[in-house]
């Protein structure tokens, strides 16, 4: 196992036993001190030590170990329900020496590899239920099954307790999820310009007649707009007909009464007043005077 800075081993430096040797002073909070690099077992130091055991240890190394607790951050994959994609979890644990002689012993442990031992195989199960574009609750469910874990572990000396739990896609799985929400926010949009467009009025006086109702125009406002569209559409629509008449399309007749269907017959209103009775008669004596025979 490849050896690294063990952030809990505050320090590590010579030790003189000779032959009446200094016990070491034991009693700073935080720490725990064991002899070590002599003839017998690593030594922790008490306040049952003596200066016999020193001597016959010959112990030629003093170790600090630091017994406050201490914050551990571990990064790790794990696949999620898509399979191309992962998740990037994050666990935040407490730990804590309590046996200083077995961290010694296993002081070349790479904790944050430990964790992920410990935990991938019970966080694979989870994040794989969920699909990266929809994980709502998994941080919960694992943060749950890590906490029933055993907060001690007797073959490495300390404690640990999980305190954050957290997942979310990687980077590979970012870009997928952001290209899926764009299309999945363009498709919302255009569902809302669809809804929205349905519930317009087809043509102007069905637009006036919500108008009126709501409040924004009154009936004579209306009316008077309508009446300035059917002027409009009158015009347009006697345009027309002069321009199949003398482009030879249609006959006379058949013009005649074609103007007659479009202009004649078009009636704006629901309900035709006696004022739009009279224009339609209108229409259709200029109609008549434009379409009469020369004598």
């Amino acid at each position: 196992m490849t050896e690294f800075e063990n952030a809990l081993i505050l320090k590590d430096e010579p030790y003189q036993t000779g032959f009446f040797p200094k016990i070491p002073n034991f009693r700073k909070e935080g720490s725990a001190f064991i002899l070590t690099g002599g003839v017998n077992g690593d030594l922790l130091v008490t306040d049952r030590t003596t200066t016999k055991e020193l001597r016959q240890g010959r112990y030629t190394r003093l170790v600090e170990i630091s017994t406050r607790p201490y914050l551990q951050e571990v990064h790790f994959p794990s696949p999620g329900k898509e399979a191309a994609y992962s998740f990037s979890v994050y666990i935040k644990a407490v730990i804590q020496v309590e046996r200083p002689l077995t961290f010694y012993t296993n002081r070349n442990l790479d904790i944050s590899a430990y964790f992920e031992n410990l935990f991938s195989m019970d966080v694979r199960k989870i994040t794989r239920k969920y699909s990266i574009l929809d994980y709502e609750g998994m941080d919960e469910e694992l943060t749950a099954k890590l906490s029933v874990y055993n907060n001690f572990d007797d073959s490495t000396g300390f404690s640990y307790n999980i305190s954050i739990v957290l997942a979310e896609p990687d980077k590979k799985a970012e870009v997928y999820v952001e290209r899926s929400s764009k299309q999945q926010l363009d498709m919302q949009l255009k569902r809302n310009a669809r809804d929205l467009t349905a519930s317009l009025p087809t043509d102007l006086p069905e637009a006036l007649r919500v108008a009126v109702v709501e409040g924004r125009m009154t009936e004579e406002e209306a009316y008077q707009k309508i009446k300035e569209y059917k002027d409009d559409q009158f015009r347009t629509d006697l345009q027309q007909a002069q321009a199949l008449r003398d482009s030879d399309i249609l006959t006379d007749a058949e013009t005649k009464a074609y103007a007659r269907r479009r202009i004649v017959g078009t009636n704006l209103l629901t309900e035709q007043t006696p004022e739009n009775t009279s224009e339609n008669d209108e229409d259709g004596n200029l109609i008549d005077a434009m379409y009469k025979e020369d004598e």
